[in-house]
């Protein structure tokens, strides 16, 4: 029984494509995942800073005549 030629080449050039396609695709996944998918990190940005301190100010004004007096 002759071995299946065609079949074969279309599987070793199935393969290297697979493999060349894995090979590029897992860089460009770790560059979308730490840019465009990641979270980022809004502690470091003054302005969220000082928005976020107003917003407590504001909140801790707006609870303190709603609290009975203590005795």
């Amino acid at each position: 029984m002759l071995p299946d030629f065609p079949a074969m080449i279309v599987n070793a050039i199935t393969s290297f494509l697979g493999t060349l396609i894995e090979q590029v695709m897992k860089p460009l996944r770790e560059f979308l995942a730490d840019t465009l998918l990641a979270t980022p990190d809004i502690t470091q940005h003054a302005d969220v800073k000082r928005l976020w301190k107003a917003t407590l100010e504001i909140t801790v004004q707006l609870q303190l005549p709603l609290e009975p007096p203590r005795r």
